[in-house]
């Protein structure tokens, strides 16, 4: 239930609840029109499958972003395009929807202005990537000077982000301690990458997993803090420099 309500929640946030109750009215009213139908077919089905996922499991905000695409062409058709045609309440309706919307997504680019806190911050983890690429690229370097060396995390988005951010743009691996499929699960992992060095990272100032510990031969520690310009903290990182990998059996997917 609770991953019902953040995901209703979560759909309200992030297109506006007026903007979604217009665009919710647009698709229902066109969908006996013959365009209407389409609009319909490939807007409603998508949002109601996770609405109904959402009962089940965790879903993000941006899964049901295909369903929007026609939903904003259907408000658009029903509402924008006789615009003028419409009373004044519905205009400034009209009008207020587009506003709120707009407002959002200027927040959603520009949310440094704020300065809000991480904690507090819905964009916050957008941010503070680019900081840990230039450190982690830097103890790379120094690293790989004298071994070979690989990255990993356990959280796909810290490998990816890694990825795209270390210097080089280094292959990086996604080792599964227990989350569910992805990507990383169908590409090579680094079971082969024996007596390399590695650097492992994951978010937050926290211990090293056990597997991964044992899978090394000697562990060190490294606690990084992403800031802003404007030095808001943004967020800790745990930055593990691994030496001699003796092998870890990779577990499969439970979940998907």
């Amino acid at each position: 239930l609770i991953s019902f309500i953040d995901f209703i929640c979560s759909q309200l946030g992030v297109i506006t609840p007026l903007l979604f109750i217009l665009m919710s009215i647009s698709v229902w009213k066109l969908r006996k029109k013959l365009n209407g139908k389409f609009l319909f077919w490939f807007s409603v089905p998508v949002f109601v499958f996770f609405l109904l996922k959402s009962l089940q499991a965790k879903v993000q905000a941006n899964w049901a972003l295909p369903g929007y695409i026609t939903g904003i062409i259907a408000f658009s058709a029903f509402y924008i395009k006789g615009f003028y045609s419409h009373g004044k309440g519905k205009r400034i309706l009209i009008g207020t929807a587009v506003f709120l919307s707009l407002i959002v997504t200027g927040m959603a680019h520009y949310h440094s202005v704020l300065e809000l806190p991480a904690k507090i911050d819905p964009a916050s983890r957008l941010i503070g990537w680019r900081e840990l690429g230039g450190e982690v690229s830097t103890i790379y370097e120094q690293m790989l000077s004298a071994h070979p060396v690989f990255i990993f995390s356990d959280s796909y988005q810290v490998s990816s982000e890694l990825a795209f951010y270390v210097k080089g743009h280094p292959v990086t691996y996604c080792i599964n301690l227990g989350r569910r499929m992805n990507q990383y699960d169908f590409w090579p992992a680094f079971e082969k990458l024996i007596h390399y060095n590695a650097i492992f990272v994951e978010t937050g100032d926290t211990g090293i997993p056990g597997r991964i510990k044992d899978a090394f031969g000697k562990v060190e520690k490294k606690v990084f803090t992403a800031y802003t310009k404007r030095r808001i903290k943004i967020r800790d990182y745990s930055i593990f420099l691994c030496y001699d990998f003796k092998g870890l059996k990779e577990e499969k997917p439970e979940t998907y």
